[in-house]
């Protein structure tokens, strides 16, 4: 449903920009033509698959385990994540230069005590490379997600896209919310627009 919205939303782009240079006298995408939208229960990770998960990357990767922790850490999406330089982390401000893919902005991430605890402990060595050089250069977003895919058939867990890479985002978001972040805070650290694409994150932590 969501894809559907979207690529609705390139076609009325489109048909919008023949009409303005005359191409065209109307567009041919009418409103009724569109579905609703879907509002879907937000999936996250409970404490024991999670736990379950990272036993396995650390096993088989720890490379793959530092990976997935920094998704669970910083709600990065997981392209943005492996988009990262040396550079781009700044442990003099405490903050990561993350250019956000899918609204082309930027964000200054803060790099909080639970993040800089992870990265000192585990990721030491990977900030003695050129800065110029991606933090994680050994994977894509495909080895990325077969691997999981893998991870997930390891521990049983459903294959479909009801848990997905993205989900580490949502734990994430979640559990900034039971933190007691305002709803406008962690609209930021997402690299939200707006508040209304975060609110979802809010309603089961209201409703505990």
């Amino acid at each position: 449903n969501a894809t559907l919205h979207t690529y609705i939303r390139y076609l009325k782009s489109l048909f919008n920009f023949l009409v303005d240079e005359d191409i065209i006298i109307k567009s041919p995408v009418k409103r009724k033509l569109v579905p609703k939208r879907e509002r879907k229960n937000v999936i996250i990770f409970n404490d024991t698959d999670l736990s379950d998960i990272l036993d396995v990357a650390k096993d088989r990767d720890i490379n793959l385990f530092n990976y997935l922790n920094l998704l669970l850490l910083t709600g990065f999406r997981p392209s943005d994540l492996l988009s990262l330089k040396v550079s781009d982390f700044d442990f003099v401000k405490n903050i990561i230069n993350l250019n956000i893919s899918k609204t082309s902005k930027g964000i200054k991430f803060p790099i909080y005590t639970e993040l800089n605890n992870f990265i000192e402990s585990n990721m030491s060595e990977y900030f003695k490379k050129d800065k110029e050089t991606l933090i994680f250069e050994q994977f894509n977003i495909e080895i990325i997600r077969k691997r999981f895919l893998r991870i997930k058939r390891v521990l049983n867990l459903p294959t479909d896209f009801s848990v997905t890479l993205k989900t580490f985002r949502k734990t994430f978001a979640t559990r900034m919310a039971e933190k007691g972040l305002t709803i406008q805070e962690v609209a930021f650290l997402l690299g939200h627009d707006s508040v209304q694409t975060t609110e979802k994150f809010y309603t089961d932590v209201i409703a505990d």
